[in-house]
């Protein structure tokens, strides 16, 4: 992700910039890198274009990603492993506070594919 944010910091300001950013809520980062691995053949891709967590902090690199002047977020869900408390993806898309004041600024989509 910080490459990513490097490099959108060398387009002028009116260009638009998008992401697309995979997510995982929980913190088996392992079974990501596996995902990545089946699907890519690359598992490292994992720790360059997505963000695990918890929904804080899922909610916390989206916004990073809007403060560094990205206003266009396709989020695409690998995976759903409730945590503890019970969170998941779709209560998380449905109830996250951060996501709908981030929504005033940005484009936030939700891949489905």
């Amino acid at each position: 992700m910080d490459a990513f944010l490097e490099d959108i910091k060398q387009l002028p300001a009116d260009f638009p910039k998008a992401k697309r950013l995979y997510l995982a809520l929980g913190d088996n980062l392992f079974r990501l890198r596996e995902w990545f691995g089946a699907f890519y053949h690359k598992p490292e891709m994992a720790d360059q274009v997505a963000v695990w967590g918890s929904p804080q902090q899922i909610a916390e690199q989206i916004v990073r990603l809007r403060d560094a002047g990205v206003n266009y977020i396709l989020l695409n869900p690998v995976f759903d492993e409730a945590g503890p408390d019970g969170a998941s993806l779709p209560g998380f898309f449905a109830s996250s506070a951060v996501i709908r004041k981030a929504k005033k600024h940005l484009h936030i989509h939700r891949f489905s594919g």
